[in-house]
């Protein structure tokens, strides 16, 4: 058994659609996901590694790089036909946007910044945003953009599916958001001596440097 931590939106953008690749060339291993927000603790709950967002504690546990994930600006063309396109950022001050949630009263800090830098060649333009809709996870504003209801700003890594297909495009595209997250494997120190840890580990890093 391999049991797995992972945050509810990465479950499904990020690990999932690498779940029957690693099925079909280890059908032997089962895996339970334990999904959560929340940085539980491995040993005691009897996990195996967690994925893990932003930058990590020190800790005895061992961390291991997946990729660094830019912010993106999302809309349908249709939100875009109806509340106009944005051409400069401050453009952004007077559209419904939703984002990930600031506050201080969560249980873990908060990953987003209180500012949003904004950089095009030798221009950088700061921005605070009062989001129509905010929330701590961000399945929350990726639905908010593909219901049409505005703009969304939300990792690239959640959003490129959706733009691959059509339903959602960047916004901005010439505008760079300078913020950026990391996303990390983390497991205890001698895990990799377990076999299915060790495969597991080495599959989806070579999944994921591979579609990026």
């Amino acid at each position: 058994m391999l049991r797995i931590v992972v945050p509810y939106a990465l479950l499904y953008t990020a690990l999932l659609p690498h779940v029957p690749a690693f099925r079909e060339a280890y059908p032997d291993v089962r895996i339970e996901f334990v999904v959560t927000n929340q940085p539980i603790d491995l040993v005691e709950n009897n996990c195996d590694l967690a994925i893990r967002v932003g930058a990590q504690p020190d800790s005895s546990y061992v961390k291991r790089t997946l990729f660094v994930s830019e912010y993106r600006l999302v809309a349908t063309p249709a939100a875009l036909e109806k509340f106009g396109r944005p051409t400069k950022p401050s453009d952004l001050l007077t559209m419904p946007m939703a984002g990930l949630l600031r506050a201080n009263n969560i249980t873990s800090p908060s990953l987003v910044p209180p500012t949003w830098s904004f950089v095009r060649g030798d221009r950088r333009e700061e921005l605070s945003f009062r989001f129509a809709v905010a929330a701590t996870d961000p399945i929350v504003p990726l639905d908010f953009a593909l219901r049409g209801q505005g703009i969304g700003l939300l990792l690239d890594t959640l959003t490129r599916p959706s733009i691959e297909i059509g339903f959602l495009e960047v916004v901005l595209a010439d505008w760079r958001i300078a913020d950026s997250l990391e996303l990390s494997l983390l497991y205890r120190r001698r895990a990799t001596m377990d076999s299915k840890v060790r495969v597991f580990i080495d599959f989806l890093s070579e999944r994921i440097r591979a579609v990026r």
